[in-house]
């Protein structure tokens, strides 16, 4: 990128003593202490709202959300990790194009959003229409935020990333709210105080956005067909995660049961989330150990074994004590539905957690293309056994296709990595 991109930013008063925490901090500790607070605030917004709601009304809000979640995906386009990577390491055919990357992905991201909210409205008559355009909205300023956390991420600057991404949340946080005491308690008001408590974020950080360079009017084609892998990457695991929830809304539709399960999917999400740093963090190390096969396949091989062992401790947690966290958390109006698919859902824990380890090492290694394979292949299962199992035992059931495919995406993963291994060492 442009060496006239402003790293460090302004210098901020010795009074933001979190600020001086967050720069002198190592990488692992600045990315933690913003994902505790950014999940914090999460839950403790999903908690507000699963209360104030009702497990009807929550399981229709995160069935918006969800779709949201597809579509955004075509706001993105695989740019978030495409700039990931660039920072990072520099492709060298991709040099000059990236000075005009900043440029073109916004371009991307306005008629995108604009597209997506004007066909959400017109959707109307089969969905909340105008919900979904609101959320749209919402994820399109997310993408945003995700653009310029990985502008920071890929070139070290972890404590600036850190302090943008807990303004970020402080802020939307308090829209929000703000939205909701005036507005009401509808998916309208939380998306678009959302959304625009993100936008509002940038001005502050104004002075440390990429230098956007003038370019020709017209949509980065050349990135889109760099980052078409990531693109496919996103899709398969988004697809891979929340298609239990459309699933289950489109067979039993605004029941319990969905809010219920919505509920348990938020708390093993929280748990994901704090390994976030981590695989960031790895990523950049796979990335430039890339260049000496044995030093990334020893730093990869201890990675995946310490994610084994956190996940069955985690899994061991849930499963003990799972359904009281629900109660506690949530109000026991929850408690029956949640307690057995929270247990269920804790197990996945012992494959997602190595099987998001063994992701970042795909990408940072070149290895995607493997992992689209096995991804859209334990997609296929997951796909399958929710249409088989949700009918027949409803939330439980694909509570039971989440633990499943996890498994079967782990034990491929496993596989193509010792073949790669294999491979490498035949070579030599």
């Amino acid at each position: 990128m442009s060496s006239k991109m402003p790293l460090q930013g302004t210098e901020i008063p010795s009074g933001f003593l979190l600020f001086s925490l967050l720069r002198k901090g190592s990488p692992l500790i600045v990315q933690w202490m913003s994902t505790i607070y950014g999940a914090a605030v999460s839950l403790g917004l999903s908690i507000f709202l699963a209360r104030s709601m009702g497990p009807d009304a929550f399981g229709a809000y995160t069935y918006i959300y969800v779709l949201a979640m597809f579509l955004a995906l075509i706001q993105d386009a695989g740019i978030k990790t495409l700039l990931l990577r660039e920072r990072t390491s520099p492709t060298a055919a991709l040099k000059t194009l990236n000075q005009t990357l900043p440029s073109q992905a916004l371009l991307h991201l306005v008629i995108s959003s604009i597209v997506l909210m004007l066909g959400s409205y017109l959707a109307s008559r089969w969905l909340d229409g105008l919900s979904l355009a609101a959320a749209v909205f919402c994820f399109g300023a997310m993408t945003l935020v995700t653009w310029l956390s990985s502008w920071f991420k890929g070139v070290g600057d972890f404590g600036k990333d850190a302090f943008f991404l807990i303004c970020a949340r402080s802020l939307s946080m308090l829209m929000i709210l703000s939205s909701i005491a005036i507005f009401g308690l509808t998916p309208v008001a939380i998306f678009s105080s959302w959304g625009l408590g993100l936008l509002l974020t940038f001005v502050w950080f104004r002075r440390d956005l990429p230098p956007l360079i003038k370019a020709p009017l017209m949509l980065p084609v050349w990135a889109y067909r760099s980052a078409f892998v990531f693109l496919l990457l996103d899709l398969l695991t988004t697809i891979y995660h929340r298609v239990d929830i459309v699933i289950l809304h489109s067979v039993l539709g605004y029941v319990p049961q969905v809010g219920s399960y919505a509920v348990a999917c938020r708390l093993i999400d929280g748990v994901m989330l704090l390994a976030t740093p981590i695989a960031l963090v790895m990523f950049r190390r796979m990335r430039h150990l890339a260049e000496t096969p044995d030093g990334s396949v020893d730093f990869s091989r201890k990675a995946i074994l310490i994610a084994f062992a956190i996940g069955a401790l985690l899994a061991g947690i849930g499963w003990m004590s799972g359904g009281w966290g629900v109660g506690l958390l949530f109000g026991s109006v929850y408690v029956d539905e949640t307690q057995p698919i929270m247990g269920w859902l804790s197990i996945s824990l012992l494959f997602a957690l190595p099987n998001f380890v063994l992701t970042q090492c795909a990408v940072a290694t070149h290895q995607e293309r493997f992992f689209l394979v096995s991804a859209a292949f334990s997609l296929l299962v997951n796909v399958c056994l929710n249409a088989w199992l949700v009918p027949l035992h409803g939330a439980l059931g694909a509570a039971w296709a989440t633990v499943s495919s996890e498994a079967i995406l782990t034990l491929c993963l496993l596989l193509g990595g010792m073949l790669a291994v294999k491979h490498d060492t035949s070579a030599q």
